[in-house]
């Protein structure tokens, strides 16, 4: 898609209570709906993206879509983009994260919206995919998730064929001590509306158990339980591993069209010794690509644990596009602010874990 330049749209652009659209030469074409954002769009977002963290009704269980606009970009009359976004200030924030946009795409965008919006000076991405090569305007950049994917193959077959041999025997021999010694042992997938308020919780809580073996309070409050539960009943998928019908692990995550995303992952301490994390980890590949899943992503940490999954490294940025070399005190200030919130989060954590060190 060719990039439209800003000063095509220094003039008056109708924006009536239903659709505002602008065609340019090239055949590209946009409309922007006012809040709320429609429903129509909650398939198309889930079809073009295939990721929970930009579907409309996530957005609605965090309350995020009651003053979001919605901006659709086609080419040659199909939909290549869907931003939700919503202004605070002179601030557009997009609520799409963790997706890949083309460079030409964003500009088109951004040059967009400053234009319909004159308030606006600042439009903000949060992790997204995208390498901006052409400074055509001031912009502030920053790391802000790492995360782990595994391309997927077709087949269980292709999959062990893929993890290196010792790997591959360690796993199979988990799973012979865990049936040997607790032949009870059971591991059970549940999806949508199938999967229990109980056993989730269940294995939240063993969550709040680890962290705590290691001098950690749970990050998860009821609040953030509930959010967890309303969109594991619309993209959820559970994995539940019981001995003698008590859960001793499982996985939260949730699927979107092809592509997979773990939220959480927990076992009882008391079974470290079967390397039972390794066990569902792999189980849980596998169901994801008797699925016909495509891809998992694993969030960041334990990088080299990950790769013998086959996980591949992968860092989404966060931008701040400026309107003009006029906001230059914006753009510093934005800078600092990064950098600051950065060095001060590496100090908590080496200080953290220097404490843990000394009182061990």
């Amino acid at each position: 898609m060719k990039t439209l330049h800003s000063e095509k749209f220094h003039l008056r652009i109708p924006f009536s209570e239903n659709i505002s659209q602008f065609v340019d030469p090239d055949l590209c074409t946009f409309q922007l709906f006012p809040p709320p954002v429609p429903q129509f769009i909650e398939q198309e977002v889930e079809r073009l993206y295939e990721n929970v963290y930009c579907t409309v009704a996530r957005m609605r269980v965090y309350g995020f879509d009651g003053d979001a606009y919605t901006f659709i970009s086609k080419y040659k009359g199909n939909i290549a983009d869907i931003f939700i976004f919503r202004i605070r200030g002179a601030t557009a924030s997009v609520l799409n994260q963790q997706i890949t946009i083309p460079e030409c795409r964003i500009r088109y965008f951004v040059d967009t919206i400053l234009s319909l919006f004159l308030r606006v000076k600042v439009v903000s991405f949060h992790a997204i995919d995208v390498e901006i090569n052409n400074t055509w305007r001031l912009f502030n950049k920053w790391e802000a998730i790492h995360e782990n994917i595994v391309a997927l193959p077709a087949s269980r077959a292709d999959f062990d064929e893929r993890l290196s041999s010792s790997f591959r025997n360690s796993i199979r021999s988990s799973s012979r001590k865990l049936h040997a010694d607790f032949p009870s042992f059971t591991i059970r997938f549940y999806s949508g509306l199938e999967i229990s308020e109980k056993d989730t919780r269940a294995i939240i809580a063993l969550t709040a158990q680890r962290m705590a073996t290691k001098g950690k309070s749970s990050y998860l409050k009821e609040a953030d339980i509930e959010r967890i539960m309303r969109v594991l009943r619309l993209y959820g998928m559970l994995c539940v591993a019981t001995i003698d019908d008590k859960i001793c692990g499982g996985n939260i995550w949730y699927a979107v069209g092809k592509r997979h995303t773990m939220h959480i992952i927990s076992h009882d301490p008391c079974y470290d010794r079967y390397a039972l994390g390794n066990y569902l980890n792999y189980e849980t590949f596998i169901y994801c690509i008797e699925q016909s899943g495509k891809e998992c992503w694993l969030m960041g940490g334990n990088d080299a644990h990950k790769a013998k999954f086959g996980a591949i490294p992968f860092n989404l940025y966060s931008y701040r596009f400026y309107r003009s070399p006029r906001n230059i005190i914006r753009y510093f200030f934005d800078n600092f602010m990064v950098s600051t919130i950065s060095l001060w989060t590496k100090v908590f954590y080496k200080t953290a874990a220097l404490v843990r060190g000394l009182l061990r």
